[in-house]
């Protein structure tokens, strides 16, 4: 298997084959490829992804937590959520973006979320303290790409808003959760279905809608890959992947995939 002849002329074009050793292998090329991001341009995936190695992979068990990116949320859309016991939800500001939807954001993550952090670049650390609540956490991303924290989450599991847990949740994992509180369905039109679910689960306590939707996203963003597999892969691809919901042979072909030698055009 080999790189698409379009993406090895634009690794060739951009002078990134001059910068590899002989001999170089594809773990190489994007270990290489990543060291530039985080020098030069550290956009979302870098936050992303050091999100994922070191929180991720570096303090919970695979086995038991999972983690899901670009998961909707009321208006907004979660950048970055690790499931396990609870939910911790994580906005990323680079130093790319600016602050002007993060009230409404953070606004929509307490509906859903145990626990809210925002990650940003250290130039937004002050006005960061000044924005948010003292209950929301916050990380800053130090130039050497480590995470600091400078505030803890409260928790917020207690007051989520169960009718915006039931429009996150799709029909095969509401249902279930449903009846096992109140019984099988009655037949119902499609039309009134939905509405009928919805009634019910948002009646739901905070906590006990919280608790359920933890069981139901950790299953459908369930991970098919152990630290094994991890020890086989760039660190680069870390969120990447997770976040593809990769198959198990696709992770095997890929990990192959990684130590064969880079063939520019």
């Amino acid at each position: 298997m080999r790189l698409p002849p379009g993406m090895t002329a634009l690794i060739d074009d951009s002078g990134l084959s001059d910068m590899l050793p002989k001999r170089a292998t594809n773990r190489t090329l994007l270990e290489t490829v990543y060291d530039l991001l985080q020098r030069h341009y550290r956009c979302e995936y870098v936050y992303k992804n050091t999100i994922a190695k070191k929180i991720l992979v570096g303090r919970h068990r695979l086995a038991d937590a999972t983690m899901a990116t670009e998961l909707r949320c009321d208006s907004s859309k979660a950048d970055f959520v690790i499931l396990n016991g609870t939910s911790t939800v994580y906005e990323v500001k680079t130093e790319l973006d600016n602050l002007d939807r993060l009230p409404s954001q953070i606004q929509a993550y307490r509906k859903m979320f145990d626990r809210v952090f925002v990650v940003a670049h250290d130039s937004f650390v002050e006005e960061l303290e000044g924005v948010v609540d003292l209950d929301i956490g916050i990380l800053s991303m130090t130039r050497r790409g480590a995470l600091r924290q400078l505030r803890a989450s409260g928790s917020h599991s207690g007051a989520v808003d169960s009718g915006c847990i039931f429009d996150s949740l799709r029909k095969s994992e509401y249902i279930p959760i449903v009846e096992r509180h109140f019984g099988p369905l009655p037949l119902l039109p499609n039309t009134k279905h939905y509405s009928h679910c919805r009634g019910l689960f948002s009646s739901l306590p905070s906590a006990v809608a919280h608790r359920e939707m933890v069981m139901a996203l950790k299953q459908r963003f369930r991970l098919p890959v152990d630290r094994s597999f991890l020890e086989r892969i760039p660190e680069s691809l870390v969120a990447g992947l997770f976040g593809a919901q990769i198959t198990t042979v696709q992770a095997e072909t890929l990990a192959g995939f990684m130590d064969l030698e880079y063939a520019p055009s």
